[in-house]
Parts: C-alpha cells; sequence; structure tokens
C-alpha cells in the first residue's frame, strides 16, 4: 500500500473515507473546476485563477461567518501558525549535522529549477541559461533566509500556470513576485480565507493543462523504451517521491546512454571519399566512416568491425571527419589496428583527421 504522504497514498485514504467527506467542500471544488474552464476559454489572456480566488476568499469568509451551511477548511485553518513578517534576522552557525540534508535540498532545488525551466522551453520555444539559472537560484536561496524562506526552487505547476496564462518572456516573474509581496503585504489576512478546496482546484488545474497529451503520443510512436521508462517515472514520483522518479529517470537514462555508445557510431561507404590520393581514387575500397565519440565505451566495438571490414575486403580507409571526439583508448584502439592489420599485408589508413584530433594521436596516421 502506498504511503499517505505520497499522492497515491492520499488518494486511497480519501477514497477509503469518502463517505466521511463533505458535499460542501466537493461542491466547492467541482464549482471552482468548472469556473477556471469557463474563464480560460472566455478570457484566455487573463489567468483563470485571477478570478476564481476572489470568489473562493468570498466563500471562505461566508463559511468563518456560518453562512455557508458546512465549515469549510480555509488556509488560515490548514496553517495556523502562518503570519507575514518582512524581514527576519537569523544567526549564523554552522551545523555538521545539517550537511547532509543541505546538500540534498541543494541537489532537488537545482533539479526541479532546470527541469521547471526546461519545461518552460517546451511550452514556449525559448532556451534558458543554465549557468545563470543556477546561479540566480543560489542568490534567491542565501536571500530567502534573511527574510526567514525556505530555500527557493522552480515549480513544475508554477510554471505551468505562468505560461499558459499567456506569460512569453522572464518578465512574467518578476512581476509574479511583486504581486507576491504586494498581496503578502497588504492582502494577507484576506488571502489566507481562501477555502483549501478552491487552492485544490486551481492547483489541480494547472496540473491538468501542463499534460501535453500529443508529446506522450510522439514519444510513444518515436520510441516505446523512452516511453515506457516517462511512464515509470510518473508512477514513482505518485507512489513514492517527486525526487525519487526524477533521479530513477537520470540514472536509468544515463544507463540507456551508455549502452547505445557502447555500441559505435559508425558508417560504411562503399568507395573513395575526399582527400584521398587519384591512384588510391582508382581502386575499389571501403570507407569505414566514425561519427560522434571514441572512447573506452567503444573503441573495441569500432575496432571489431574494422577488422571484420578489412578481412573481408582488404582495403579500408577510416574517416576521421565525423569523429567529435577520443580519449586515450580510443588512440590506443586505432594504434593498434593499424599495426596489426597493416602487418597482415592488409590496407588500412587514417583520411580527413581534423586538426583538434591530429594532436592527439601518438602515432603517424599515414605511415
Amino acid at each position: 500500500m502506498a504511503h499517505p504522504e505520497t499522492v497515491l497514498g492520499s488518494l486511497f485514504a480519501n477514497i477509503t473515507h469518502l463517505g466521511q467527506g463533505s458535499l460542501i467542500a466537493a461542491g466547492v471544488f467541482a464549482a471552482s473546476m468548472v469556473l477556471l474552464f469557463i474563464f480560460t476559454k472566455c478570457i484566455p489572456k487573463l489567468p483563470a485563477a485571477l478570478f476564481v480566488a476572489p470568489i473562493g476568499i468570498l466563500i471562505g469568509y461566508l463559511s468563518t461567518k456560518g453562512i455557508v451551511p458546512d465549515s469549510l477548511m480555509i488556509l488560515s485553518e490548514k496553517f495556523p501558525s502562518m503570519s507575514f513578517e518582512l524581514f527576519h534576522l537569523t544567526k549564523p552557525a554552522f551545523n555538521l549535522s545539517l550537511l547532509a540534508p543541505a546538500i540534498s535540498v541543494a541537489f532537488i532545488a537545482i533539479l526541479e529549477t532546470l527541469i521547471s525551466a526546461k519545461i518552460a522551453d517546451g511550452m514556449t520555444g525559448t532556451k534558458f541559461n543554465v549557468r545563470k539559472e543556477v546561479l540566480g537560484l543560489g542568490f534567491a536561496i542565501i536571500f530567502s533566509v534573511f527574510f526567514g524562506g525556505l530555500p527557493a526552487t522552480g515549480v513544475f505547476v508554477r510554471t505551468g500556470l505562468n505560461v499558459k496564462s499567456g506569460a512569453t518572456s522572464r518578465v512574467s516573474s518578476i512581476i509574479n513576485a511583486l504581486f507576491v509581496a504586494l498581496i503578502s503585504a497588504l492582502l494577507f489576512s484576506t488571502f489566507t480565507l481562501i477555502p483549501m478546496p478552491v487552492i485544490a482546484a486551481i492547483l489541480i488545474f494547472a496540473a491538468v493543462r501542463m499534460v501535453e497529451t500529443h508529446e506522450l503520443a510522439y514519444v510513444y510512436n518515436q520510441s516505446k523504451r523512452e516511453f515506457i521508462t516517462a511512464m515509470l517515472v510518473a508512477f514513482l514520483m505518485l507512489a513514492v517521491d517527486s525526487v525519487v522518479g526524477l533521479v530513477f529517470g537520470i540514472i536509468i537514462t544515463l544507463l540507456y546512454y551508455v549502452k547505445d555508445l557502447s555500441r559505435g557510431n559508425y558508417e560504411i561507404i562503399e568507395g573513395s571519399i575526399a582527400g584521398t590520393d587519384a591512384a588510391a581514387e582508382d581502386q575499389k575500397s571501403y570507407v569505414y566512416k566514425i561519427l560522434g565519440n571514441v572512447s573506452y565505451l567503444n573503441a573495441d566495438t569500432h575496432a571489431d568491425k574494422i577488422r571484420e571490414l578489412i578481412e573481408k575486403f582488404n582495403e579500408v580507409r577510416i574517416d576521421m571527419n565525423g569523429c567529435a571526439s577520443i580519449d586515450f583508448d580510443g588512440i590506443i584502439m586505432l594504434e593498434d589496428v593499424l599495426k596489426k592489420q597493416k602487418a597482415k599485408g592488409y590496407t588500412l589508413m587514417l583520411t580527413n583527421i581534423p586538426t583538434a584530433l591530429a594532436s592527439k594521436l601518438l602515432f603517424d596516421a599515414h605511415q
């Protein structure tokens, strides 16, 4: 059974206690969802929550006065210790026991922020700067301490809501921060009257709109492996924890990447290539074109393919033009293959070696 603090655990607990639920709360939630869809359809340029939140605050106020027949839990009742405080001076201190949790929080903050930025890029067609994003996150966390705040991080739902509401630039985040500050300073007590069912409706509405069904269909058609990985990540995020799901996805993706890289990326072409001499072009030969990176992960794969090709056709040219990089193991592999195959009387040579790679070779590639 899922833990009650997880999404699936909370859903299961709600289902098992459905008979104890409040019909008024369920009605407010359903009505809020309907209003969110209506306002989004009728006024797409403005966020629907801008209209639904004041209605919710009015309902919450009526609930506190007993006018609503059933009591609705409002934000201030859910978090009774929540209060407005502009500046909170803390005394810096170092506690070694907090080092591990601090590293975990930093990892989660960076991960969620970068993923949120990536989601925004996918929805808007923009390109974020990883270095500036992480640097800004670091400054935000440092300065939030002086205001008694928690570590800052990018949030999937808030990012999606921002973009879906029509945001087209980073200025929207500044406007968002200014309005949060304004509400906190002037309307904090009023804002705490908003009922929890209304907040739930706003969050679920934003989350549902973030699901790009056409993207899922595209991933499914292009790569079943990637689709299954995405579904497993989603399940773990719901059943266990979002961080567990993300870390699992990262590990699986890296393993798949290493597996694909170990296969070696190459192309076999019949005939000569640019850069060879005229006499050689008159002879029938085969070109083994290396594509991508050559490393210890795929050096043996390339060596086996080259041996197999030259033993079959006697003359092979290794085209290095498509090779992006090569490590020490890749260099040793090329040297070993060239020496052994030439010793057997085969014609094997390197051609089109990029200048950046030529300096790395420990041997004369044309000997």
